[in-house]
């Protein structure tokens, strides 16, 4: 039976500037680690880089202590580690469906109560939140929750009643690369209703030609 192998996370924060992530992975490297998730965000010149790895043999703990809280000593940062353990695979044919989605969610506007709607379904399906992020804003409100632990089916038709009470649009989508090589094709028609061409109003909002 395969055992759990350690994990750290790493986590670097403080004020921002060049090099840091290039620097952190440098120090890393001299380890026997893989990289298991990445998650940086800079607001307003504040630094947050999470990295999650796992050993691939038993670590060396107090040297990774030493060289990890000297880098952020040397750059100025928050440095904290934190251990853990990482699960064995499932294997396949298991039954296992629960994993990571993104939930895409839509409003003009995108009320509180509507928020508030989504993520309660979601920590009610058994299911955490790990990010949020913004993809508009203007003249509609768009952000997408990173989710994990949920089955995509139960949790696309609960989303789907909360989306019609709450006068938003919800989409539910695996994650994975195949989602991200995704690419939207819109096909310009005419229409009495719209006056302008909507395709080059479009292209000129993405920065790209009709």
């Amino acid at each position: 039976m395969n055992q759990p192998r350690t994990t750290l996370l790493i986590t670097l924060t403080g004020r921002d500037r060049p090099g840091v992530t290039s620097r952190l992975f440098t120090a890393l490297a001299r380890f026997p680690l893989s990289v298991a998730d990445i998650e940086q965000v800079t607001i307003r010149g504040k630094l947050i880089l999470g990295v999650l790895v796992v050993c691939d043999e038993p670590p060396d703990l107090t040297a990774i202590y030493r060289v990890i809280t000297g880098l952020g000593s040397d750059l100025g940062l928050e440095a904290e580690i934190t251990t853990g353990s990482a699960e064995p695979p499932a294997s396949a044919g298991s039954g296992h469906v629960r994993g990571r989605l993104h939930v895409t969610v839509l409003g003009s506007p995108l009320r509180p109560s509507a928020v508030a709607a989504i993520a309660g379904r979601i920590a009610a399906s058994g299911a955490n939140i790990d990010t949020i992020t913004r993809l508009a804003s203007d003249p509609v409100t768009c952000v997408e929750l990173d989710v994990s632990g949920a089955e995509p089916a139960s949790l696309r038709n609960a989303l789907a009643r909360v989306a019609a009470d709450s006068g938003v649009d919800v989409a539910v989508q695996r994650a994975g690369l195949e989602r991200r090589a995704m690419r939207l094709i819109v096909m310009d028609v005419d229409s009495t209703l719209i006056q302008d061409e909507v395709i080059n109003l479009l292209a000129d909002r993405a920065g790209c030609a009709a």
